[in-house]
């Protein structure tokens, strides 16, 4: 009997697997935080940069009433997700971001002193951040992740 015991603690057959199997959900993890907070970090660039465009755009629209009206909604809505406004795009189309609808968006007009004309143009969005696996930020703490964003334009318009 001990020479059996001896024989399987010589034996090193399998040593490797069962470092892997110790290991791997760690690398797994670490793999899946990494590519997670890249995507955070993505959508954030992606949503500041379409903020930017869609405050440029109504600072030049020549109407101050377009410039906050519900008409205007697809418009804001297509650059603030894809950072251009194209007719053609569709939610099929790539990017990280959610649908932008007007809960989500906030068109203010500034004006500074008794100036007739609004002087600036302020847009602000804050969308929820849709994890690629939705329970995933649930396991650090954070829980309704949300992106902002607010950007500001001189108002060129008329």
């Amino acid at each position: 009997m001990f020479a059996c015991l001896n024989r399987l603690r010589r034996d090193r057959k399998g040593v490797a697997a069962v470092e892997f199997a110790l290991a791997a959900p760690l690398f797994i993890a670490l793999m899946l935080i990494l590519i997670e907070g890249a995507r955070l970090y993505y959508s954030k660039n992606q949503l500041e940069q379409g903020t930017r465009a869609a405050a440029t755009w109504a600072a030049r629209t020549k109407d101050t009433a377009t410039a906050s009206s519900a008409a205007t909604e697809e418009v804001l809505a297509k650059l603030i997700r894809y950072g251009v406004y194209k007719p053609a795009y569709t939610d099929e189309d790539f990017t990280l971001l959610p649908p932008i609808t007007t809960a989500h968006t906030t068109v203010t007009l500034n004006n500074v002193g008794s100036a007739t004309l609004p002087t600036s143009v302020t847009v602000e969005v804050d969308v929820p951040y849709q994890p690629l696996i939705p329970d995933m930020v649930n396991w650090v703490g954070v829980e309704n992740l949300r992106l902002k964003s607010r950007a500001e334009q001189a108002f060129i318009g008329n």
